[in-house]
């Protein structure tokens, strides 16, 4: 059996306190040892964590120190998405493998210059990049996922991706003051908008994948700027869908896949948590054009799981059957698909933008 992978979590928002570190405590085989945060005010209160921050300044406390720590392997990396990049590349130049937060980067041109340079100098070198893409570690899509590989619903002919969740201006996700002046595209609809395209590319059975879209975004809340709604029509190699995400319409609350075959239909729903700090969980439907419905409902479990896997490719090492594992569901070049998406769908103003094959 494996010891557990001493790590440390870098950043110090919301989610981190609200979701990273207690998931990272339901996993036995990482050890967190450390928090830092770019600002002393920002870290949570964990008084058996050591802490590290660059304002204010004080010796031994930088984040060049935690760097430089032995004992640490590993940095959960999660900071405004324009501030990413450059402590990735701290981290692997100190030789720390790197869990960082989606999307991969803030547009296809940065993410394929840290994919290159991951691919070229630190891979070989035995370090693991994976991104923190949750969706696609939860069960509910993993029993879509199973379901349409398994040709339960026969050929794909047709499918829809709708989410819609309204934010309103004192939601504690548009609290900070980097998603409320975005330095990057799509605002919402980049930093949201890849989970949900994110669990479509996992459901999707072998070997459909989208090959092009065409879509209007528009901006309806002026607090969700530059844009907060998306409608896209979309095509893989033989079926036709439809994209629908939306963080500025008021009056809904939809968030579901359909896929539609030849032999049946296949949904699946978020089910909102029955109290406030309960799980979410998913509602998978099958309906098949002869035999019973099946309804299966899972719990989201999702930061857990996704933790849980990324202990595991990291007690396996690079290239063993767990880290390719990830990288299949969240590595570095299959998150770049989902943003491929947003940044195509974002520049098409209704023209067909084609999908690079393999992104």
């Amino acid at each position: 059996m494996h010891s557990a992978t001493n790590i440390a979590l870098v950043g110090g928002g919301n989610f981190a306190k609200g979701a990273h570190l207690p998931a990272i405590a339901q996993v036995p085989g990482l050890n967190l040892l450390a928090l830092c945060s770019r600002s002393s005010e920002l870290l949570p209160s964990v008084p058996s964590l050591d802490v590290y921050f660059d304002s204010p300044a004080s010796p031994g406390s930088s984040f060049d120190d935690l760097l430089a720590r032995k004992d640490i392997t590993t940095l959960v990396i999660g900071l405004p998405i324009p501030h990413q990049p450059a402590y990735i590349e701290r981290a692997w130049a100190a030789g720390k493998h790197v869990l960082s937060e989606k999307p991969v980067a803030k547009n296809i041109k940065e993410a394929k210059r840290l994919i290159e340079l991951y691919e070229k100098e630190y891979r070989p070198k035995g370090l693991i990049w994976a991104v923190m893409e949750q969706f696609v570690y939860e069960p509910g899509f993993d029993k879509a996922r199973e379901l349409l590989a398994e040709g339960a619903i026969g050929d794909l002919r047709m499918f829809s991706l709708e989410y819609n969740n309204f934010i309103a201006p004192d939601n504690k996700s548009h609290e900070t003051a980097w998603r409320k002046t975005p330095e990057f595209q799509g605002g919402f609809l980049l930093d949201g908008g890849v989970h949900t395209i994110a669990a479509l590319r996992h459901m999707f059975p072998a070997p459909h994948s989208l090959t092009s879209i065409s879509a209007f975004t528009t901006a309806i809340q002026p607090h969700l700027p530059p844009a907060d709604t998306l409608h896209a029509m979309v095509r893989t190699a033989s079926a036709i869908g439809t994209i629908k995400i939306a963080w500025g319409v008021e009056s809904s609350v939809t968030r579901r896949y359909e896929f539609l075959g030849s032999e049946g239909r296949l949904e699946v729903e978020f089910l909102p948590p029955p109290k406030i700090g309960e799980q979410e969980a998913r509602k998978v439907i099958l309906t098949p054009v002869k035999g019973e419905q099946q309804v299966v409902t899972l719990l989201a479990d999702a930061m857990r799981s996704e933790f849980d896997f990324f202990a595991r490719a990291l007690a396996g090492g690079v290239g063993s059957e767990a880290e390719m594992e990830v990288q299949k569901r969240s590595g570095s070049r299959a998150t770049l698909r989902d943003v491929e998406v947003v940044e195509k769908a974002l520049s098409s103003g209704g023209s067909v933008q084609q999908l690079a094959e393999g992104l």
